[in-house]
């Protein structure tokens, strides 16, 4: 008796939901017919039929009724192939609008007002996916002037306002094979490409402001950057809903036209996957670990004292210190050297003036403030 009485509830239930979609479906079934599409078929259908029947409904044998005819199914065949592609790509502008996913330009100052209006309301949050993700080589935002300080005051509002984190992932500028890589894809675009390391530095200058103005309100924590060491194949600008998002090519830059999708579509969801692996990869690195260099000082073999967060340039030129503290405790002394990442290396005293212009630039492009006295490293082999 139960089991009659559950397929008895199992029939309603089909029954309703076909009555469901046959109700949902007729106000579809009203816009159709409203197409100009449907009207002007639905005009060339009815001289079709009358071309098809005239020859019919009179006595006359001439041959050019037959053409009539001829040409009124000829016509009736088109028109039902017309309203048939119509329908098709009727339903797929509908499956793209579903989709959300379109191709925009992206605005750098609408993003920017887009952040500083945010509010938290999202399903992501829940999901531990932060609502704010940035995805590049570098980003103008952080270094035109134009967009800087108007890019740091929306992150700054929207922190203090919703209290989230924002994410942003950079290419690492010490990678020298995917920086020269990038460097070459974009000189067909300009010759200014050719210090893309200098670029991010500079992004990365203007994250320590961030940070900075955020540790004064107990909130530098919010704000997290990594650096990728994986080839780069796409950008990503992100403020939940939507997403901006371009794939890299040779020769194009990222700030053209994108395609722009909400974050809860299924490509929404994919990218962000992607976002996901990267900033997890382990071969990706801490901001930190970017900034500051841990320096072992070493003499007669041993290890004679350790400094934590050195800052540091490592370029063609070699690796170049900038402590100090550390400076003045090796100043001088014979038998010291210098160990870095299990590397062993002979230090030389140098100051600012002394510095190659290439090396002097990156250090005021990566550091808000520079001391006068640097140390050059030779490896020993």
């Amino acid at each position: 008796m139960e089991l009659n009485l559950f397929k008895h509830t199992s029939q309603n239930q089909q029954i309703k939901s076909r009555k469901q979609r046959f109700y949902l479906n007729i106000p579809k079934l009203k816009n159709l017919l409203r197409t100009p599409s449907v009207k002007v078929g639905s005009a060339i259908s009815g001289i079709s039929v009358i071309l098809i029947i005239s020859p019919l409904l009179t006595n006359h044998e001439f041959d050019w009724f037959n053409v009539w005819q001829n040409m009124g199914f000829n016509l009736l065949g088109a028109v039902c192939t017309f309203v048939a592609f119509d329908i098709v790509f009727c339903r797929l502008k509908e499956f793209d609008e579903q989709q959300g996913v379109k191709l925009d330009c992206f605005d750098k100052l609408e993003f920017i007002n887009i952040i500083m209006g945010a509010k938290n309301f999202n399903k992501l949050s829940r999901n531990s996916v932060a609502p704010i993700r940035i995805m590049e080589v570098w980003t103008e935002f952080l270094r035109d002037n134009v967009y800087k300080e108007r890019f740091a005051q929306a992150i700054l509002k929207y922190i203090e306002t919703n209290n989230t984190e924002i994410e942003i992932l950079l290419l690492n500028p010490e990678n020298k094979d995917l920086v020269d890589a990038r460097c070459l894809e974009l000189q067909a675009v300009s010759s200014e490409f050719n210090n893309i390391s200098e670029r991010i530095y500079i992004n990365l200058r203007e994250i320590q402001k961030i940070i900075k103005k955020l540790e004064d309100r107990g909130k530098q924590d919010k704000l997290k950057v990594k650096l990728y060491n994986t080839s780069p194949s796409l950008a990503i600008y992100m403020c939940d809903p939507n997403m901006f998002v371009t794939f890299f090519r040779s020769g194009m830059t990222t700030m053209s036209k994108q395609l722009k999708l909400p974050v809860d579509s299924p490509v929404g969801a994919f990218i962000n996957e992607r976002f996901e692996e990267i900033w997890q990869d382990t071969k990706t690195i801490s901001l930190e670990n970017c900034l500051y260099v841990r320096v072992d000082v070493i003499k007669s073999g041993m290890v004679h004292s350790t400094y934590d967060r050195v800052k540091y340039i490592l370029c063609d030129q070699g690796y170049y210190l900038q402590n100090a503290r550390l400076f003045q405790d090796i100043a001088n002394i014979a038998d010291i050297n210098i160990q870095i990442n299990s590397k062993v290396y002979k230090p030389n005293d140098i100051a600012m003036d002394d510095l190659p212009d290439v090396v002097k630039k990156l250090f005021r492009s990566k550091y808000m403030n520079n001391g006068e006295l640097f140390i050059s490293l030779e490896l020993i082999k």
